[in-house]
């Protein structure tokens, strides 16, 4: 093995991996704290405004979505780099997620519902959203619980 890291050493420049490594740390650094700047107030903001009685259930449906589409984005990261190479790709990805940042802002009420003071949050999904989160649904006769 150190004799593959020394041809490729030799043929790169010892600089080659510290530049590489520095870069995908940077990269990973930045990602992780510009998804906490987006999770924690979205977060902070559907838990404020979903009643407790219905929250486990959004919260398994967030879960349940952002599980789902992470295969899909290691897949797609994965024929990127295959493809184009890693720096083509990186640069590709973040170009691609500056550009459908802002399209969050296209939903209906998602300006204010990001914007609410708590006191208004609490109440935002029942203003605009009345049905969304009604009753119960009742139960057919099959699937009444069993006592």
């Amino acid at each position: 093995m150190s004799f593959l890291k020394n041809i490729l050493d030799t043929s790169l420049g010892k600089d080659f991996w510290n530049y590489r490594l520095g870069q995908m740390v940077s990269l990973l650094g930045d990602s992780c704290s510009n998804i906490a700047l987006a999770n924690i107030p979205i977060g902070t903001q559907i838990t404020l405004s979903v009643p407790d009685s219905h929250l486990a259930r959004v919260g398994s449906i967030m879960g349940f979505l952002g599980a789902g589409i992470t295969p899909l984005g290691i897949a797609a990261a994965g024929l990127l780099i295959s493809k184009f190479g890693l720096t083509i790709s990186l640069v590709a990805m973040g170009g691609l997620l500056v550009l459908l940042t802002p399209l969050m802002f296209i939903i209906p009420k998602f300006a204010e519902f990001i914007g609410a003071p708590p006191s208004e949050a609490a109440t935002f999904i029942q203003r605009y959203y009345p049905k969304a989160l009604d009753s119960e649904p009742e139960l057919s006769s099959a699937e009444e619980p069993c006592v």
